[in-house]
């Protein structure tokens, strides 16, 4: 797997399902999601919303 493209995918899907559901159906742990996502740095709709 691509952590970069997992993590875009999570992202564009927490709208509608919830991010442990997701992570479950791609077989990766909720604990790996995030440290990927940190790692890659990929801002979220979160963050921004942060940020402002």
């Amino acid at each position: 797997m691509v952590p970069k493209i997992v993590v875009q995918l999570v992202e564009e899907l927490s709208e509608i399902m919830p991010i442990t559901e997701i992570c479950k159906h791609l077989g990766v742990p909720r604990s790996t999601y995030y440290r990927w996502k940190k790692e890659s740095g990929i801002e979220t709709k979160k963050d921004k919303h942060l940020t402002k």
